[in-house]
Parts: structure tokens; C-alpha cells; sequence
């Protein structure tokens, strides 16, 4: 797979296939506890990432890459790219069809937590980079690489600024549900949206 690149904003960006030499910054980008927070989301042990990084370079139906922005040197000869994230689809069938909840918050108990499998996708922007614009156009330029629809995304319900970023690339909010908490996510309130 090629670089995707995009010129389309003041801030050059591409997306990368995701490689082994990768797994420190990535491991940096998930620790950060700004961004933990806002997807409401524990951070992993080492042992946890290192088994979940083996899982998202092996496995045949996970897409993974890196996102990147340029900046040229002082003389402008050379451009030099720098990890801002990692944005990813894979296939699930643990979060999509669990537990629904009413507008008051309670929950549902009459459906599986386990479902039929689904494309999803998910996205992480390091802290320093947020509000730039950079997850928005990464999930844009992603979503050309994957024609499969329907793509799945699901949020913290109080994580907005995702919810927004999915809403313009297409998805739409068709699910509100109470979530177990598992061992990476605390039980919560989610957002499921779909894209086709």
C-alpha cells in the first residue's frame, strides 16, 4: 500500500502503512492522559499494548496506518514527516450490538453483547495536534482506501469532538447504549455511528 497523501489544507498530511518502528510513538500517543480521558479509555499495561500491537500488525482484516504532517527544514530541501497519530479498521462483533439505553439513561437488557461482525474504524490524534483539522482530514483520506460499507465507529458519548469529526466524513449517530466495562473501557454511556 502507498502513502495516501493530502494537500488540501495548510497542514500536509498522509497516512502511512503502519510498520514495527512505529510502536513507540504509538505506545506514546495512546499513553497520553488528555486523550485517554476524552475517549474515556484506560490506558494499557505494557504487556496489554505489546499483545494488542501484535494483533494490529498481524491480523488480515486490520488496516493500520500512521498519520503524518510535513514540515520542511529552513531551507525548505527537506521535507521531514512526523507522527501525529494512528487511525485503523478492523472487524468486530463485541461492541456494536450491545446493550441499548433510554433517553434517561438507563439501560437496555434485551440485546446480545455480541453481534454480527462489522467494519470499524477508529482514530487517535496526539494532544499538541488536536484542533488542527488533522483527524477529520486523516478519516477522510482513509475512508478512500476502505469501500466497504457499512463502516462502524463508536465513541464515548461525552467524547464530541470525535462524534464530530465522524459526522463530517458522513457517519451518522444511529445508537445510544450502555457498554460493560471491559478491561481497556469503563462501563459507559456510547455513541454508534455508521457511514453507508
Amino acid at each position: 500500500m502507498d502513502n495516501l497523501v493530502a494537500n488540501d489544507g495548510a497542514i500536509r498530511l498522509r497516512l502511512r502503512p503502519m510498520l514495527g518502528s512505529d510502536y513507540d510513538v504509538i505506545r506514546a500517543i495512546e499513553n497520553e492522559p488528555e486523550g485517554n480521558a476524552m475517549a474515556c479509555a484506560h490506558a494499557r499495561t505494557d504487556d496489554q499494548f505489546a499483545a494488542h500491537w501484535r494483533r494490529m500488525l498481524e491480523e488480515a482484516d486490520t488496516i493500520n496506518r500512521v498519520i503524518e504532517t510535513a514540515t520542511r527544514t529552513e531551507r525548505g530541501a527537506v521535507t521531514i514527516w512526523t507522527a501525529v497519530g494512528f487511525i485503523g479498521s478492523f472487524v468486530t462483533d463485541v461492541f456494536i450490538s450491545s446493550d441499548a439505553v433510554d433517553d434517561d439513561g438507563a439501560p437496555h437488557a434485551s440485546q446480545s453483547n455480541r453481534g454480527t461482525a462489522r467494519r470499524c474504524v477508529g482514530y487517535r490524534i496526539s494532544k499538541d495536534n488536536w484542533g488542527k483539522g488533522l483527524a477529520t482530514r486523516a478519516l477522510g483520506l482513509f475512508l478512500k482506501e476502505i469501500p466497504e460499507r457499512p463502516l462502524w465507529a463508536v465513541t464515548a458519548a461525552s467524547n464530541t469532538a470525535s462524534q464530530r469529526v465522524l459526522t463530517k466524513c458522513g457517519f451518522q449517530a444511529v445508537d445510544r447504549r450502555w457498554a460493560e466495562a471491559t478491561e481497556r473501557y469503563p462501563a459507559g454511556d456510547e455513541v454508534v455511528a455508521r457511514l453507508g
